[in-house]
């Protein structure tokens, strides 16, 4: 009868691992002594609370509420805070005694143009619950109950879109797109300034995707 075939990789790797297991100080450093490191480090430091930053706010004559905002960040807590005047804070970023400077009422650097899209929220619930109903799960929340949450978030969105002296925002409607794509192209172009191409953009819109609407009206 002829002897079984051997699988080479299977006989090498059979080898490699009774050499290893024969040498116990190969198999305590690879195995034990990483779990017993792990244990000690966890007990030996179990107490401590990650280190507080260090921070500065810089106090100048043109910015009054330097002091104020060294309190919300105090308040904040894990944040070490000192108010310094300008001479200060150079050395103390030099030196590394504060790892980050506040320099109260620093104008913003960077511009931004929002395209805000407003959707009948009926019609996204109704859609939500379409997808949920594919996945084969129900809605975890009853759709009155949605809609007042996602209301109360748009609500708290556009109040700080408002406030925000860096952003221009323009405000599209789902509807109006799907019903008159250029015009809301050519909204789009005169906003963000740029050598769009109005026909490809309207060309892009698909009514055909436009499922459900006023799906919840029928509910309310």
């Amino acid at each position: 009868m002829p002897e079984p075939r051997l699988i080479p990789i299977v006989e090498l790797t059979t080898v490699r691992l009774k050499e290893f297991l024969r040498e116990p100080e190969a198999v305590f450093w690879v195995f034990a002594f990483p779990v017993l490191m792990a244990l000690a480090l966890g007990v030996a430091f179990r107490t401590t609370k990650p280190a507080d930053v260090n921070a500065g706010v810089l106090k100048e004559a043109a910015a009054q509420n330097a002091d104020a905002i060294a309190k919300t960040l105090t308040d904040a807590g894990g944040i070490r805070v000192r108010v310094l005047s300008p001479p200060e804070a150079e050395i103390a970023l030099r030196n590394g005694v504060v790892a980050v400077l506040v320099v109260p009422g620093t104008p913003p650097t960077y511009r931004y143009e929002v395209i805000f899209m407003n959707r009948d929220l009926d019609e996204v619930i109704a859609s939500q619950n379409t997808m949920i109903a594919r996945r084969g799960t129900a809605p975890g929340s009853d759709d009155r109950q949605m809609r007042q949450l996602y209301e109360q978030h748009l609500q708290g969105i556009k109040v700080w879109l408002t406030k925000q002296t860096n952003f221009r925002v323009l405000e599209v409607s789902y509807n109006e797109i799907v019903q008159h794509p250029v015009d809301e192209a050519q909204r789009v172009k005169a906003f963000l300034g740029l050598p769009m191409d109005v026909s490809k953009m309207s060309e892009a819109v698909d009514e055909q995707l436009y499922r459900n609407r006023g799906g919840l009206q029928s509910k309310l």
